[in-house]
């Protein structure tokens, strides 16, 4: 989950991560047929996340637990990944820079500084 600058302040996603999940998972069920339990969940923050941003990207490993309706989150739990960390996590897959995402979403990208 990628943090973008143009959320809402009330809605930022390191504030519940157990809710961007949830909602997420429900969002992703109508594509794909997914274990709740096998997805690992991390958190993203770079230049796009905050106006006033200007650190590199960083990613934080979420390990959330489903409770058979719904993702429970443990902040204490949560830990920065190393990029080979992040690499191994991606499997050799690539990602879209998130400003190249959000434009072939059509989402509004203000204040991206990519």
């Amino acid at each position: 989950m990628s943090e973008i600058s143009s959320n809402d302040d009330r809605f930022g996603i390191a504030d519940d991560m157990a809710g961007v999940a949830d909602k997420a998972f429900t969002l992703a069920q109508e594509h794909i047929d997914a274990d709740p339990r096998a997805i690992t969940w991390v958190a993203h923050h770079g230049t796009f996340s905050y106006y006033d941003a200007f650190d590199p990207d960083t990613f934080t490993l979420v390990p959330l637990v489903w409770d058979g309706r719904r993702y429970q989150d443990n902040l204490q739990a949560h830990r920065l990944l190393t990029e080979q960390e992040v690499h191994g996590l991606l499997d050799g897959r690539t990602l879209e820079p998130v400003p190249t995402a959000l434009a072939n979403l059509g989402r509004p990208q203000r204040g991206l500084q990519r």
